[in-house]
């Protein structure tokens, strides 16, 4: 392609990409954490029915 800097540019860039990935990480990764415990929550209610919960909440007893 074209050769304007070359091993320089992408180390710079590839630099400038990780730091930002770094802060963006930092900053927004426990809400991240949080948004995706929250849809395995909502995916796994979806995924038993109702009989098979109240088997469960049979054995507890």
């Amino acid at each position: 392609m074209f050769k304007h800097g070359g091993p320089i540019a992408f180390a710079v860039g590839a630099s400038v990409g990780g730091f930002g990935g770094f802060v963006l990480g930092a900053f927004f990764g426990k809400y991240l954490l949080h948004l995706v415990s929250f849809l395995i929550g909502v995916v796994d209610r979806r995924g038993g029915s109702d009989e098979d919960r109240l088997k469960f909440e049979l054995l507890l007893q």
